[in-house]
Formats: C-alpha cells, sequence, structure tokens
C-alpha cells in the first residue's frame, strides 16, 4: 500500500503564500489539539491512499483503524470563470505565471478585492467529512488530509482551479481564441515600425526633428509567453518563463532608449559631415 508523506517534517507545512493561506483558513477554525495530531499523522504516512475526484479529494487515514476523509471544492459558477478569465486577460503577466507554477497575490486580492471572487475558498465552503465517530470540523484524519492537500496546492496552484471546475485546458483555449482573433483583426504594428524608421533614415529629415516613438508590444510578448505555458525549464527554482515575462518589460525599455540614442547620434553625425 502506497504511502503519502507530507515534504515538510517540522514547523508550517507549506512553502508558497497560496499555500500557507489555503491552510491558514482552516487553522483559523479548527481545534488545535486535532490540527496538531492531523499534522503529525500526515507527516509519519499515516495517510495511505489519496486521489483527486474532480471536485476535491478523498483520502483514507490510518488511526485506530482505516478512515476514510473527503474534501469538496466550491464549483466557480460561469459569472465568476469570466470574471476571473476577464481579469487574466487584462494582466497576461499573471496568467503567464500561472502555468509556470506561481500564483501572483495581486492577482488574488484584485480579483477579490474588485470583483468578490475568492480563488482561495474559505474554510466554510469547503465540505469536509469523515468515517470516524468524531464530529469535530475538521477531524484529525480530516485535517491530516487536509494538510496533505495544502501541500500539493503549494506545489501546484492550479489545483485552486481544476477542482472548482476551471480545467487548464479551458482557460488555455480561451487565451489561444483571444489571440487569433487579435491576429485576424490586425493592429498594423509591424508595418508601423517599418513607416517610422523609413521615415527618420531615408527621408533624412533635418536635425532637430522628434525621434518617433516605437510601439511597446511587450504586452504581445506578455500575452505569447502565456500561452506558451509551464516550459519545465527552471532557473533559481522558477520557471524560465516567468523570468522572460518579468525581463521582457525591462528589455524593451533599455532596447527602445537604445534605439533613440543611436538615431540620434546618426543624426547629429550626419548634421557635422555637412
Amino acid at each position: 500500500m502506497s504511502v503519502f508523506q507530507l515534504k515538510s517534517q517540522r514547523g508550517a507545512v507549506g512553502s508558497e503564500w497560496w499555500g500557507e493561506e489555503f491552510i491558514d483558513l482552516m487553522e483559523e477554525v479548527g481545534d488545535v489539539g486535532r490540527l496538531s495530531r492531523g499534522r503529525t499523522y500526515a507527516r509519519q504516512g499515516q495517510i495511505r491512499s489519496f486521489s483527486f475526484t474532480g471536485d476535491g479529494i478523498e483520502a483514507t487515514i490510518i488511526g485506530s483503524q482505516m478512515y476514510r476523509a473527503t474534501i469538496t471544492f466550491p464549483q466557480y459558477t460561469s459569472d465568476e470563470k469570466k470574471t476571473i478569465l476577464e481579469w487574466l486577460k487584462s494582466q497576461p503577466v499573471w496568467m503567464s505565471r500561472l502555468f509556470s507554477g506561481e500564483l501572483v497575490e495581486e492577482f488574488v486580492d484584485t480579483v477579490r478585492e474588485k470583483s468578490d471572487v475568492n480563488i482561495i475558498p474559505d474554510y466554510e465552503r469547503m465540505t469536509v467529512r469523515c468515517t470516524c465517530p468524531d464530529y469535530s470540523d475538521p477531524c484529525k484524519h480530516a485535517a491530516a488530509a487536509y494538510y496533505y492537500l495544502g501541500e500539493c496546492i503549494d506545489n501546484d496552484p492550479f489545483l485552486l482551479f481544476s477542482l472548482r471546475g476551471f480545467a487548464k485546458e479551458e482557460l488555455l483555449n480561451e487565451f489561444r481564441r483571444t489571440r487569433q482573433k487579435s491576429r485576424s483583426d490586425g493592429d498594423g504594428t509591424s508595418n508601423d515600425k517599418k513607416d517610422l524608421i523609413k521615415t527618420y533614415y531615408e527621408m533624412q529629415l533635418p536635425l532637430g526633428t522628434p525621434v518617433p516613438v516605437l510601439p511597446d508590444e511587450t504586452e504581445k510578448h506578455g500575452k505569447y509567453i502565456a500561452e506558451w505555458g509551464k516550459s519545465d525549464v527552471k532557473l533559481q527554482r522558477r520557471d524560465v518563463s516567468v523570468w522572460l515575462t518579468d525581463a521582457y518589460p525591462s528589455a524593451s525599455a533599455f532596447s527602445r532608449s537604445i534605439i533613440r540614442q543611436l538615431v540620434t547620434i546618426s543624426s547629429e553625425s550626419s548634421f557635422e559631415e555637412k
């Protein structure tokens, strides 16, 4: 029989803020003694089965005998899913990081404060059951399963979506459709760039003519990275796509400043030769 055991053998369970918050919501309402026993059960390998059920988990835990615990998540409504999707569309970086294994705290706070949607559900909205005779909520067996689930969420925050009826494929497909629509509509960015360069270099405008401002495509690049999803390439424990997402704004600003300097130098050199 398999053994499911917490990686965290002492101290708090979870190392990421979203995993810690998920667990904190249970610890705020649970009995201290039962929670302590639950952590011990989870750390000593007394969880003998653990599986995802689509909208939650099911686990068997050994106490005085074998007990079965279930945890069921509240499902997102269609309106809540639409709200989440719109917020993610507004900030592609949030989406990119989510697919890279990071849940951005600003995204969670924004959706909660401005749209009243909780990405991390309150414990009271969870349905927690156990076959043991203890009627406390949670009992030590359910607490053990909850702690183990919290560590799973700590490793993969997308469980906060998939276990609530928002599959990763569904979210990714929505972004692909948005990308296709954007391409079919066309924004003329590439032509704008060529026209600006042609105007400045080929028409030989006099010194003092304002340097053209190149379009900022940082947001577009962020969307592309989000659509790629997780790359499985790590750099200092972070997915490389996260690094790329963070680097694009800085790289874009730096390259644009270099272009402005080169254009200025070229214009001044032409003036001196005359």
